[in-house]
């Protein structure tokens, strides 16, 4: 089992970035949403459009993105950390080859290296 404070240094940090992030995007929308109003204004709604909605298009785009990565990286660190449970070493213990689990390596055991190792 895994000391607390090692468990600390293996998981990933949470940080508190909500509100940054948000005020980010929102603020990104306020300026498509005016640029969209002015393109509107000065060159008509045949060719105003074009400026605002392309840029409403790419924040939509990055909000998706940010929010499906952040969404898949905490299964993806889990599955590792699952895998990382799982390796097998081989180690020379009191003259012995044997193969254990990584987490079962003791203070005193060989471990031997192989290519791919």
């Amino acid at each position: 089992m895994l000391s607390p404070d090692l468990r600390r240094m293996l998981t990933p940090e949470r940080r508190g970035r909500r509100c940054g992030s948000f005020c980010g995007k929102l603020a990104r929308t306020l300026c498509a949403a005016l640029i969209l109003r002015f393109g509107l204004k000065s060159d008509g709604i045949k060719e105003g459009w074009y400026d605002g909605v392309s840029i409403a298009v790419a924040i939509l785009l990055v909000i998706l993105v940010t929010g499906v990565s952040n969404y898949r990286k905490p299964k993806q660190f889990q599955r590792l950390y699952e895998e990382r449970d799982n390796i097998q070493v081989h180690v020379v213990r009191g003259s012995h080859p044997i193969t254990v689990p990584l987490i079962d390596i003791v203070v005193g055991d060989i471990v031997q290296l192989n290519i791919g190792d």
